[in-house]
């Protein structure tokens, strides 16, 4: 259109002419001023608000499987609000920054919703990256607290006074019901915070708001056409914000989720067989 423009108004400026159509211009001008646009208007959803009402429309439905162990929409409610319940007694409060320094597990899932009913930031750090890493990402983040399993006592980088670990917390198969009422999470509010790889020079921690996981939420769950019968495979690291994508879009819209270990993921005839079975 702009090349046809400058054969046929040769005596016009260059900045003057049109690079798209008017119909084009009238398309835009609609996508910048949202008109019409059922999906901007829509009235925000957390993700927590998202996944409890997966856990009120199917409560037996298994929500995650991490080798022998299952926990139903149900089951990890009532872990996370455990959890939760717990911290708040320990004083956290919402927009409080919170580690969850344990490699991929139900407890890793629990650990993450429960930060969130607080309205809190989880920041995810990975035990299995080098030291060095580690001590810069929890000494950068400063941390409230930090939620980790037994299994990665060991590897915690700094002093473990604010140390929460959630074994001690809900023990195994241990699922009492709690009441727990939620924070109300509006849209700016920080969900997450995850580093950078460092690459370049030191980790940054990038923040992300309530919004704009929850329109990733939306958008993968459309775009992908996810049914109810789908499971996920969570493979990816939780400081990798992979993991982001292979966890929220699922667990906010009642599927299963399948965490797979490292191991589990080199010897391709042990992860085909779990993705046949699941």
């Amino acid at each position: 259109y702009w090349l046809n423009q400058i054969f046929s108004e040769s005596t016009q400026k260059l900045l003057d002419l049109d690079y798209i159509e008017p119909s084009q211009q009238e398309e835009l001008l609609k996508i910048s001023t949202h008109q019409g646009d059922e999906e901007f208007n829509k009235v925000f959803e957390d993700v927590i608000t998202k996944f409890k009402k997966s856990v009120k429309k199917m409560p037996t439905k298994i929500a995650a499987v991490h080798n022998e162990n299952k926990i139903t929409y149900s089951e990890l409610d009532s872990k996370s609000n455990q959890i939760a319940q717990f911290l708040r007694e320990k004083g956290v409060r919402s927009q409080q920054k919170l580690g969850v320094f344990m490699d991929r597990s139900i407890e890793m899932i629990a650990s993450v919703l429960s930060i969130m009913k607080l309205g809190a930031v989880y920041v995810p750090i990975d035990p299995t990256q080098p030291t060095s890493r580690l001590e810069y990402m929890v000494e950068d983040a400063s941390l409230s607290f930090c939620l980790i399993d037994t299994a990665s006592l060991s590897k915690y980088p700094a002093k473990q006074d604010n140390l929460i670990i959630v074994n001690d917390i809900v023990q195994k198969n241990s699922f009492i019901s709690v009441q727990f009422e939620c924070e109300k999470i509006t849209e700016n509010q920080l969900a997450y915070i995850i580093y950078t790889s460092g690459t370049t020079g030191n980790p940054k921690g990038v923040m992300i708001e309530h919004a704009s996981l929850s329109n990733l939420c939306d958008w993968h769950i459309d775009y992908y056409q996810v049914k109810d019968s789908d499971a996920a495979l969570l493979v990816s690291s939780i400081s990798f914000d992979a993991s982001v994508w292979e966890l929220f879009p699922y667990i906010t819209n009642g599927n299963k989720i399948v965490v797979v270990d490292y191991f589990t993921l080199l010897d391709v005839d042990l992860l085909a067989e779990k993705l046949e079975e699941e």
